[in-house]
């Protein structure tokens, strides 16, 4: 969607997405996303909650849907006007360059990259030769080693769900076993899209001993080849520091109860479980 030339192929690409599971076959998810709508009302209302929404909000910060819907209408005061303006900005540079009348949304990737690099003069392409995978592995260790002392050991002697997915056992200075820790960084069939963060086994305390957990990050960055390494974007190495990020806090968990130390991030959505 950001480098295709083709118009038509990326309207047929946006248009593919956006209909999955909305087609009126045997795979089509509307009536499952409506079941889940109504049982959800359904339970809150049993519980004694107005909605769905203010059920699950009472033990999370926003604490109820009134404050959510404050925010957002704040936020969409303070940012519509620059939002506005830049689309108006993006608008007449694909008119000028192509002479596209009305910017569809298939269009926005593509010439907010053409319009990066003619302001900017930046490519992502130009960049990935810096961030080779195993460098960039090598450089969350690092920090890891800087900030909490961590020292990861790449093993092989433990089970693992595919041959592809890369294993470190975790110890501190003095030797002490902190974690185990998974990273799958490639697409293969039938694995989801996108990046999160997950835990095998949460640390916790159990008869005077101390549980050290399992954990995982899982990406989706492009696979190396026999004469080409795997070439990470900016956005992407953000990516791995992130779910990376998420990783440490499930590794250095010193918690009494698994509940309290279970931390998973799955697309961008990040919670204790």
């Amino acid at each position: 969607m950001t480098y295709a030339d083709h118009r038509e192929l990326r309207e047929e690409l946006s248009k593919a997405a956006g209909s999955k599971a909305f087609k009126g076959d045997a795979l089509d998810n509307q009536q499952n996303v409506l079941d889940i709508a109504k049982l959800r009302y359904n339970r809150a209302q049993l519980l004694g909650y107005k909605t769905h929404a203010h059920f699950v909000l009472e033990e999370r910060m926003a604490e109820t849907p009134e404050k959510v819907e404050t925010f957002l209408n704040e936020l969409l005061e303070k940012a519509k006007p620059a939002a506005e303006n830049e689309f108006k900005t993006l608008q007449r540079f694909a008119k000028d360059l192509d002479g596209i009348d009305t910017l569809q949304k298939w269009d926005s990737a593509y010439y907010s990259e053409k319009l990066k690099q003619k302001l900017f003069s930046l490519d992502d392409e130009q960049l990935k030769p810096y961030f080779k995978l195993e460098n960039v592995i090598a450089g969350a260790f690092m920090v890891a080693e800087k900030l909490f002392n961590l020292h990861f050991e790449e093993i092989s002697n433990i089970d693992k769900y595919h041959e592809e997915v890369l294993t470190y056992k975790v110890t501190n200075d003095t030797g002490d076993f902190i974690s185990l820790f998974y990273a799958d960084f490639f697409p293969r069939k039938g694995k989801r899209n996108g990046a999160w963060m997950t835990s095998y086994k949460s640390q916790s305390i159990q008869n005077a001993q101390n549980e050290r957990p399992h954990v995982s990050i899982v990406c989706n960055f492009t696979k190396p080849t026999k004469t080409k390494p795997s070439l990470l974007t900016f956005n992407e190495v953000t990516t791995l520091f992130h779910e990376f990020g998420h990783a440490l806090h499930g590794m250095l968990a010193n918690t009494t109860y698994p509940s309290l130390s279970r931390y998973q991030c799955v697309l961008g959505f990040c919670r204790i479980a």
